[in-house]
């Protein structure tokens, strides 16, 4: 969706232009692959919350720079940081992590996107006694995570096994809260 109605950045009138574009999905959303390898960008590619971070626009611009920084660095992903040093999601997804027994997600007011997937595995999290939490974080403070996954919906949960951030590898556990998510999410559908 983008606006019409001629003009510059003030348009002559109100309205707004739909286009779609549909392509095939080849691995079911739903299904485990490979644990994803993440690294964490000594770069802020997004300035953190206003009004209108919460929703996916065309402004795909940092995303996009984002994935060709996490190709050059030759891992899956990337974490993207806001102007506080604060992690807020990937590239491609939300962000989860668990530290102790704790699952936590940046909130919001981080910058991160409202994503539909990440709405549905809170629900799954508060329906089936996980403990969850609204939680920033930044590098100095990731090496307490133990276990992390991202999500979205045309990827769906999937797990990370390292962390690469600041010169450090770090390896987490692959548990059974991914999966768990995988199968209860798939029954949904």
């Amino acid at each position: 969706m983008y606006r019409s109605g001629g003009g510059s950045y003030l348009p002559f009138e109100s309205g707004y232009q739909c286009s779609f574009s549909v392509s095939a999905i080849s691995d079911f959303p739903f299904s485990e692959g490979p644990p994803k390898t993440i690294a964490v960008s000594d770069r802020s590619f997004l300035s953190g919350y206003n009004y209108i971070s919460a929703f996916k626009s065309l402004n795909a611009l940092p995303y996009v720079l984002a994935s060709i920084e996490a190709k050059r660095l030759g891992v899956d992903d990337l974490i993207l940081t806001n102007n506080d040093g604060n992690w807020i999601e990937t590239c491609h997804s939300n962000l989860f992590y668990r530290i102790h027994d704790r699952w936590h997600s940046p909130p919001l007011s981080s910058g991160c996107i409202g994503g539909i997937m990440r709405k549905q595995v809170i629900r799954c999290f508060h329906k089936h006694g996980v403990p969850f939490y609204w939680k920033n974080i930044n590098s100095q403070e990731a090496l307490r995570i133990e276990e992390a996954f991202t999500c979205n919906s045309i990827r769906g949960v999937e797990s990370i096994s390292k962390l690469m951030f600041e010169g450090t590898e770090h390896l987490l556990q692959i548990g059974e809260i991914p999966q768990m998510l995988r199968q209860k999410l798939l029954q949904a559908y």
